[in-house]
């Protein structure tokens, strides 16, 4: 049987694909986007934000982020295979507007008004770049009892370009990654030892760390969207240079259901390894009920496979057409979000996708 019109194939993994007449694959902005062309399988990949940021106090932490440099190279590569990524660096113990940064970027038509976007296999540029615009390079002297970690992410995260630029995106996992030799001392007081040695008080400041603790639990609707990791120090000597426990960063990293790793005992590649393995769990965590389509399907032409296996047209355990919907949320779990618009079908019960799963649909254009 020969069709008067021609056949379109449209691979939807977790992410909807829209189709020109000569079958080239385009791709809408969403929480997963896929690139192949028609007819091919594809691999999920969830938006996540990550955001580093580093100690720039001037108790040197160049020999850290040296060693870490090229770890984080294999890292971003890594996750931009598997993620829909935006990365950057910012400052502890400062504020900085992302406008004044690199930004890593799986898509960069989607980074505006900063320094500049570089893809994934640009991160050498990120990497070697003058000023602050890559990896931090200037410091800030005399911090002493201002130690203001928390503060400072607070104030970073929550400033206007992080918006504006689009790198923090209200529909994708977020995750933070701490690197200090030092301590967040912010409403904590000092105790005078019968030595005389002054050390920090733990039961102080306690309803100042409780507020940024409420602040980063709020970020995002859904803990499994969100991730805290401290890279930080047990106390000691850190490549060379002396250090102080980063005891509040550890406590937030668990407070917020994420790991602290060690900075000072070459750990930094098993801890990057170890997120990204974590990392995979916030994808699998979101459950899609809706694929969209911007072109009008002849319904009877529609087959729809989900790994490899065919999906039948049922209201319970198959799939639905519903036709035109503007603004449409497409997931539902751990919150709605998603929103498209176009020709969507439902898949109910069993057929519901998330994760690494593949939604494969052809069908014949109206």
């Amino acid at each position: 049987m020969k069709f008067s019109k021609p056949i379109q194939m449209m691979t939807i993994a977790a992410a909807v694909l829209m189709l020109s007449a000569c079958g080239k694959a385009q791709f809408a902005k969403q929480d997963f986007q896929a690139s192949a062309v028609a007819g091919q399988y594809v691999t999920t990949k969830p938006k996540i934000d990550v955001i580093v940021f580093q100690d720039n106090s001037d108790s040197v932490m160049y020999g850290p982020i040296e060693a870490l440099k090229p770890q984080m190279n294999s890292f971003l590569t890594s996750m931009s295979a598997d993620w829909d990524l935006h990365f950057t660096v910012l400052p502890l113990l400062s504020q900085k507007s992302v406008t004044g940064k690199y930004v890593v970027a799986s898509n960069c038509s989607e980074i505006s008004g900063t320094v500049g976007c570089l893809t994934p296999s640009q991160s050498t540029t990120f990497n070697n770049s003058s000023g602050d615009y890559g990896w931090i390079r200037s410091v800030v002297s005399g911090i002493g009892s201002n130690d203001k970690g928390f503060y400072n992410m607070y104030a970073n995260l929550q400033h206007s370009s992080m918006t504006s630029t689009g790198f923090l995106r209200s529909d994708a996992a977020l995750a933070i990654i701490v690197l200090s030799n030092g301590e967040d001392i912010d409403g904590m007081s000092y105790t005078t030892r019968n030595d005389g040695f002054q050390e920090l008080d733990y039961n102080s400041g306690v309803s100042t760390y409780n507020s940024y603790r409420n602040y980063f639990q709020s970020i995002k609707p859904s803990s499994s969207l969100r991730r805290f990791y401290s890279v930080v120090c047990p106390g000691g000597t850190c490549y060379n240079y002396g250090s102080i426990r980063g005891q509040r960063y550890m406590n937030m990293a668990d407070d917020l259901g994420s790991r602290s790793y060690n900075l000072c005992n070459n750990e930094l590649n098993s801890a990057l390894s170890s997120m990204k393995q974590q990392l995979v769990a916030v994808a699998e965590a979101v459950r899609f009920n809706y694929v969209v389509m911007n072109e009008k399907p002849m319904v009877s032409s529609i087959k729809v496979t989900k790994n490899g296996v065919t999906i039948p047209q049922s209201s319970s355990n198959g799939w639905t057409y519903v036709g035109y919907l503007a603004n449409q949320a497409t997931s539902y779990s751990p919150t709605s979000g998603n929103v498209r618009s176009g020709y969507f079908i439902k898949l109910n019960g069993t057929a519901e996708y998330k994760g690494s799963e593949k939604i494969d649909i052809s069908f014949q254009k109206e």
